[in-house]
């Protein structure tokens, strides 16, 4: 999701779920899941937007991302 916050500012949340076993219903054993989750803040620039992002998928997996201009 993507929210404007003035006229070349804004927010952005994004979140992703994955399941690795073979059985895919029920997901009542959350177990076999993999969850992520990301914020950023993004500015449209002269050479494209600049974004920045953070993302976290548990205590051992979280990162930074930097976006410069369009992707092509």
């Amino acid at each position: 999701m993507q929210w404007n916050l003035w006229k070349i500012h804004y927010i952005q949340l994004g979140a992703n779920i994955a399941s690795i076993d073979e059985q895919t219903l029920p997901f009542t054993n959350g177990d076999h899941l993999f969850r992520s989750a990301s914020i950023g803040y993004g500015i449209d620039t002269a050479i494209g937007p600049v974004q920045l992002l953070y993302a976290y998928a548990g205590k051992e997996l979280s990162e930074f991302y930097l976006n410069i201009g369009y992707w092509f």
